[in-house]
């Protein structure tokens, strides 16, 4: 028989046991419990990972496409302020025209330029004796393209008579050579985005930069004056640092009067 000490100790050990039984299950509740809660923690994240990337692609275009929308709205920009310097640029040539034949109190020739410069207020790129624009299109080589020839949009060179694309810095040198003996006392003036020149450079040389920090497009008026019943015109030559050159002939109006030419120069 076992004694009474020996019956106390195997109760003790017996109590032990269920005490050790009890703890494993909680263990085994609690890591289970745990378990779940990472699971459903990790599914919850998941599924807002997955919203996240979701709301990102959609405002990805959504910027793109906010993005386009300036970029539409600062070429119109751009546009309408080549306009804007172009229609100044007339109206102070106008203006100065008028006042000298005020001063020489020959007002019927003021009213004449007044209506001549209201008619070219009007469309400045389709009233006629102004700004004849090139329709076809010209390679930076100056070769008419085909349809299998396009034009590189990065290349410089000029796009037409009227329209020369280059890189930022580059140097533009503008040469006006008149083609007749007998020559007008102001051969031209001219204004240089927005800036109003009323006698020609020395050797009628007009020499600046393509500068995109301050200025694109750059837009250059010539307002070439001819003598009445002369022949003969100008040759106008445009010359990039970048080795660009074109050469256009300007011929006179019937009956003589001012010649407009105006240069855009777009920094690509």
């Amino acid at each position: 028989m076992m004694s009474s000490e020996e019956r106390k100790f195997e109760q003790v050990l017996d109590a032990l046991a269920v005490k050790e039984k009890r703890a494993q299950k909680r263990a085994t509740l609690l890591t289970a419990l745990t378990l779940g809660v990472g699971l459903l923690l990790m599914a919850i994240l998941s599924y807002q990972i997955v919203r996240l990337n979701r709301l990102k692609g959609g405002l990805q275009q959504e910027i793109g496409t906010f993005k386009q929308d300036i970029a539409t709205l600062q070429r119109t920009k751009e546009d309408l302020e080549t306009e804007i310097e172009m229609k100044r640029a007339q109206a102070v040539n106008v203006l100065t025209e008028m006042q000298a034949d005020l001063q020489k109190k020959d007002v019927p020739a003021a009213l004449k330029k007044a209506s001549e410069g209201l008619r070219t207020f009007e469309s400045p790129r389709d009233v006629k004796g102004t700004v004849e624009t090139d329709k076809r299109k010209i390679n930076p080589q100056g070769v008419e393209n085909d349809a299998k020839t396009p034009i590189d949009p990065y290349q410089p060179g000029f796009r037409n008579d009227f329209e020369y694309a280059g890189h930022n810095n580059t140097k533009i040198t503008v040469t006006v050579r008149p083609q007749t003996s007998s020559r007008p006392g102001t051969l031209f003036t001219w204004a240089l985005d927005g800036k109003n020149y009323f006698a020609p450079p020395p050797n009628n040389k007009i020499i600046f930069t393509l500068d995109k920090g301050k200025r694109n497009p750059s837009v250059l008026v010539l307002f070439l004056n001819f003598k009445k019943d002369n022949p003969g015109g100008f040759s106008v030559v445009v010359e990039a640092s970048d080795g660009n050159r074109r050469e256009i002939q300007v011929v006179p109006l019937v009956g003589g009067g001012e010649k407009q030419r105006i240069f855009k120069f777009v920094i690509l």
